[in-house]
């Protein structure tokens, strides 16, 4: 296994254990989109040390994509086992979390629920979790996840090209 799909892996079962041990902790606080997204610095951190591990095979060192392809080989794998990872405990272990999560939105995020029309009572249409937790937005959420991390890449393999 080379150096980012093993860092990779090291990402994801990193930010699994912290999710998990938050799940242990408190159920709430995993359904908080600011506690969620903690696992950002240590999939920046596992990228980081790829690069820094792979920089003795790269071909062409003045070429910045030499560098940014095994910080986002990193992210693509950490994300996309945590993707699979919080689509079985949403969709098949823990069916209250998708509720809590609802919860959490409706009362911190209150902007972004549907309007109503005026004059009429705004009912929402209860939503199954077969509908909320699908395979359609997981990977939608997974596409958005890799813009993030390729972001990140670009960054990580700037500053390693500069400092070489």
């Amino acid at each position: 296994m080379n150096k980012p799909f093993q860092y990779g892996f090291i990402a994801a079962i990193a930010a699994i254990c912290l999710y998990m041990l938050l799940y242990f902790v408190e159920k709430q606080l995993i359904v908080n989109p600011f506690v969620k997204s903690l696992r950002y610095p240590i999939y920046i951190v596992c990228a980081w040390i790829a690069v820094g591990k792979s920089r003795g095979l790269m071909k062409d060192k003045e070429v910045l994509v030499s560098w940014i392809r095994p910080a986002f080989i990193t992210f693509v794998v950490a994300s996309t086992i945590f993707a699979l990872f919080e689509f079985v405990l949403f969709r098949f272990v823990d069916h209250d979390l998708y509720k809590l999560s609802s919860e959490y939105l409706t009362e911190h995020f209150p902007e972004i629920q549907p309007k109503g029309k005026p004059g009429r009572t705004n009912s929402v249409a209860p939503v199954t979790i077969e509908e909320a937790v699908s395979i359609s937005r997981t990977i939608f959420s997974l596409a958005l996840e890799y813009v993030v991390g390729f972001i990140c890449s670009v960054f990580i393999g700037f500053i390693w090209r500069n400092k070489e």
